[in-house]
């Protein structure tokens, strides 16, 4: 993937891609959207957060994300997708690596 000099650049390149993925195929009840870099086991993991499990089309809707996110990297990497439903009155559990989208509060949950 990258050596250590270049992981700061390939979370920040990581947090651009979910970005510019998401808009085109973002689910509706999506919540809040994490990503975060394993390096020594060339992973990229993604977490989508939901306040209630996740329908059928919402899974294609993240599974587009998770394709074209996988473009923007090399060959040797593997895209991770987790989905996370929030409890009531619980936060989301991100990833540590950044927030890529976060519902505004005025949204509702």
């Amino acid at each position: 993937m990258t050596n250590g000099a270049n992981l700061s650049k390939l979370r920040e390149n990581l947090l651009w891609s979910a970005q510019r993925a998401l808009p085109g195929k973002m689910p509706a009840s999506l919540h809040a959207y994490s990503v975060k870099v394993e390096r020594p086991q060339k992973k990229l993991r993604l977490r989508a957060h939901f306040h209630e499990p996740p329908s059928e089309d919402d899974i294609e809707d993240l599974l587009a994300v998770e394709t074209e996110i996988f473009a923007d990297f090399f060959d040797d990497v593997r895209v991770e997708t987790e989905i996370e439903v929030i409890a009531p009155g619980e936060k989301p559990n991100f990833l540590a690596e950044g927030v890529a989208y976060q519902r505004p509060a005025s949204l509702g949950a």
